[in-house]
């Protein structure tokens, strides 16, 4: 059995481990789900254990080390067992009677995780290289995540300072390396492949959910036909979220063989494909990385109308093609945790009514936490640790999955029987939320956001970072056709579903047209507030005083800002539209809701069932996400979009492919005869279109599964540098610790060297690593100082004593000499190691390692 295969199955025994670690917690916690979180379990037990370890690792009670990992799992799973103890006896049926009577869910989600995981590691087996985009960086942090005593860890790339990044995602996945046992160089690629895994059960999890609470409100349907159909949208799901890419595929096979003419392509407008086709068709076309135009439909243009900006826009099926483990990546399955503990808030709380406190106004402070913490003080603590996570994670999902989390309560609350003692004592806002209703949202949001940041203080005590606030959006929208090439696969079903429900409540006499433009008028004039917030934020900067005067003035600023969104305004009335609906819907249901308990008849809102609003709930937040964009955008060192439109298009991704799977299900039981077909047919084509893309990608990226496969992503480094890879094996085997190795500086992204090396693959902190990349994690170049200037006098001066006091002042402990230091500085001052410092400790062909002592220049 090859090396390769053992530290699979570790890795998956491993991870079964953090899925019973999980289970108990799961089963009380996530009690109102169909599936008692049972596919959840695992990105559980593998977060909280985490949290434990990292949180007692950075107070100083635990070491960075494999029996403190093992620790915080026991705690983990010993808080779990008695709080489901507690619940088993109110509830009479435990885990063992529901794995029994859920076999086929079990099995099924088993299995997926299981094929799931083995496809990816065969598939990263043939292109395992650590190497390009952002791998170094992100390999860097791994090992020096593994060679730090203690939290934070140590920053490889600038020695003397901890990570300044959300590096919780890096922890998790060194804790799977130190259970196992496997080299990191293995385990990247492992963890890439098990994101895959965790990311599709995720997903599978989230719509089983969705579909077996729509299909238990039907009397008609038996436990074991729900089960079924659950199973088969679940797979559906997973599909839709990591299985499938955007249409851009489909573009690239139509233009390589020449459909369209050159003017469609050039309207079309996406960089690459935007000239006429060849005239001799050819595959892979252009050459390179084809399959990378995907992530790049959103093509932007600078404030004068000419050049490029870049806007990324990718997906996660791109990021696991690409490989990089990088922080969205490493988010994507709590993120749908994050996901199921919202639906199962909705669910929890739709079928409540809450009373107010006997002699005291439902609206006090005291009335509103009682209320609140009648949740569940245990319960609201785990999820705040969920959510609070997700901002150690990546730091944009926290305000987007708590505002799903928070959002699926207020529905639930706006749907839910009032209670009596609350009825009147609230003015009305929009006709739906009393006073009584938006203090209790306000409150839990407070105590889940407040308690997520304080849950994680250590973390925040010394993070830094590029935001700095908001900047209007002038010169940019995103074009209707771009978009649809990105989303469509997912607002076909969407959009359908909306026009579905919009014409039976019409017909109903729920909703008219002047309630979807008054919602319209409410979402178009709070983005309009947003940006004018961030524009009177702008004005008051130096640079933007000078950007205005250069624009011709703030009156020119403000026509070209109008003057672009009448030339292209399909895409905000588009979403603005779907929105407006999704308000729209929701008010009518409210009101069928509340006619029906009124007369004791069926009423509309009763033909569909209510976890059908926490559907539309994602589809308009992944609307309202990927809107937000055209009107503003986070601050950065970027200095325009690109950041943005990545990270909001990434979440709004994830939304959609929820909400398209759960409509889908919806629709097939709704439509019948023509009205089914047609949809069918619309919705297969679409996905066929979407599937072009990974049928087309994985053989390509995989170089069609020929060659050696391997799971050791520095086997390649170990062909191209020998001297380099013996010198750290070395160097690993000498020093256990973390003392700084001094190697050359090398830019972001170098396409020459890819240095430094003994940092990226060991983890070593040097001086510096790539610069560009601190500037981004710390917010600005000050922490950086003389660093790459220091290094560069250490290396080239012929001044012993000013080389003494630097290798002093860095606290050097070796200093490595090899091609990289030859190529970037030159061979000329790099004699004198050997003068001063005597014969390295480590040589071997033109690699040598010197050995600063720690009595130098006394």
């Amino acid at each position: 059995m090859s090396s390769d295969l053992l530290a699979f199955i570790r890795w998956w025994l491993v991870m079964e481990v953090f899925g019973l670690v999980g289970l108990p917690l799961a089963f009380r916690l996530l009690r109102w789900l169909p599936d008692r979180g049972y596919a959840l379990a695992k990105p559980l037990g593998l977060l909280l254990s985490g949290y434990v370890f990292w949180l007692l690792a950075s107070l100083g009670f635990m070491r960075n080390t494999v029996g403190g990992v093992v620790a915080a799992m026991a705690l983990v799973f010993a808080a779990g067992l008695w709080w489901y103890s507690r619940q088993a006896k109110e509830e009479g049926q435990g885990v063992r009677e529901w794995l029994r009577a859920h076999r086929a869910l079990v099995l099924a989600t088993e299995g997926l995780f299981l094929v799931a995981f083995a496809f990816w590691a065969y598939f990263k087996a043939y292109n395992p290289d650590i190497a390009a985009t952002e791998k170094p960086m992100e390999f860097a942090f791994l090992n020096a995540i593994l060679r730090s005593p203690a939290f934070p860890p140590l920053d490889p790339w600038m020695s003397g300072f901890a990570i300044s990044y959300y590096y919780f995602g890096y922890v998790l996945v060194s804790m799977l390396i130190r259970l196992t046992g496997v080299p990191s160089a293995v385990g990247f690629n492992l963890a890439i492949a098990l994101l895959f895994a965790l990311t599709a059960v995720g997903g599978f999890s989230v719509v089983v959910n969705l579909v077996a609470s729509a299909m238990k409100q039907k009397a008609e349907n038996e436990g074991r036909k729900i089960e079924g159909v659950s199973i088969a949208f679940g797979l559906l799901g997973a599909l839709l979220l990591v299985g499938v890419g955007n249409w851009e595929g489909t573009l690239e096979v139509w233009h390589n063989q020449g459909v369209g003419s050159a003017a469609f392509w050039q309207w079309l407008d996406i960089q690459e494909i935007n000239v006429p086709p060849p005239a001799q068709p050819s595959w892979p076309p252009r050459g390179g990385w084809w399959w990378w135009r995907a992530s790049r439909v959103i093509h932007d243009y600078g404030p004068d109308g000419s050049g490029d900006q870049e806007a990324i826009d990718e997906f996660p099926f791109f990021s696991f093609l690409l490989g990089d483990m990088h922080p969205h990546v490493l988010a994507l399955p709590f993120v749908l945790l994050a996901l199921g503990l919202g639906l199962n808030l909705f669910l929890r709380t739709a079928c409540a009514s809450e009373d107010a406190a006997e002699g005291e106004s439902a609206l006090s402070l005291n009335a509103v936490l009682r209320r609140v913490l009648r949740l569940g003080r245990l319960d609201l603590l785990v999820y705040a640790i969920i959510l609070g996570g997700l901002a150690f994670l990546n730091t944009w999902d926290f305000p987007i999955t708590w505002f799903v989390v928070i959002g699926g309560y207020a529905l639930a609350r706006l749907i839910s029987p009032p209670a009596p003692a609350l009825r009147g004592q609230g003015v009305r806002w929009l006709g739906q939320f009393d006073r009584w209703l938006a203090a209790d949202v306000i409150g839990l949001g407070a105590v889940l956001g407040l308690a997520g940041v304080l849950l994680y203080l250590p973390f925040y005590i010394g993070f830094q970072t590029q935001a700095s606030g908001l900047l209007p959006t002038v010169y940019n929208v995103t074009r209707l056709p771009q978009y649809l090439v990105m989303f469509g696969v997912f607002l076909v079903p969407i959009g359908i579903l909306l026009a579905v429900l919009a014409v039976d409540a019409a017909r109903a006499g729920r909703l008219s047209l002047w309630a979807i433009l008054a919602a319209g008028g409410v979402v178009l004039g709070g983005l309009l507030a947003l940006l004018l917030f961030a524009a009177v934020l702008a004005v008051r900067a130096p640079q933007a005083q000078e950007f205005i005067r250069q624009a011709g003035g703030l009156g020119a600023i403000v026509s070209q800002f109008v003057a672009l969104r009448l030339r292209n305004p399909w895409l905000l009335l588009t979403l603005l539209g779907l929105i407006s609906l999704v308000i729209g819907l929701i008010g009518a249901y409210r009101r069928a809701e509340d006619q029906g308990r009124r007369t004791k008849a069926r009423s509309w809102g009763a033909t569909w069932p209510p976890v059908a609003l926490f559907g539309l709930l994602l589809a308009g937040a992944g609307a309202l996400l990927t809107l937000a964009p055209d009107f503003v955008y986070i601050r950065d060192n970027f200095g325009y979009r690109i950041n943005t439109v990545f990270k909001f298009y990434y979440q709004g991704w994830v939304l959609y492919a929820v909400a398209a799977a759960f409509a889908i299900h919806l629709l097939s039981q709704r439509l019948r005869g023509m009205g089914r077909l047609a949809f069918g047919l619309a919705t297969g084509v679409s996905l066929i279109m979407a599937l072009v893309y990974p049928i087309k990608a994985i053989p390509d990226r995989a170089g069609n599964f020929a060659g050696e496969p391997t799971l050791n992503g520095l086997a390649f480094f170990e062909r191209l540098h020998p001297d380099y890879m013996e010198a750290i094996r070395w160097m690993q085997t000498r020093e256990p610790g973390a003392p700084v190795v001094l190697e050359a500086v090398r830019p972001s992204y170098d396409p020459q060297f890819a240095g430094p090396y003994f940092s990226q693959h060991a983890g070593y902190p040097t001086i510096l690593g790539w610069p560009f990349h601190e500037v981004q994690w710390r917010g600005s170049a000050d922490k950086l100082g003389s660093r790459e200037q220091d290094v560069r006098t250490i290396y080239q001066s012929s001044n012993w004593n000013e080389v003494v006091a630097l290798l002093k002042r860095y606290n050097v402990a070796y200093i490595v000499v090899g091609p990289v230091e030859q190529g970037t500085y030159g061979p000329g001052g790099l004699g004198k190691f050997r003068t001063r410092l005597g014969d390295p400790v480590f040589q071997q062909g033109q690699v040598a390692v010197y050995q600063v002592p720690a009595s130098l220049g006394e």
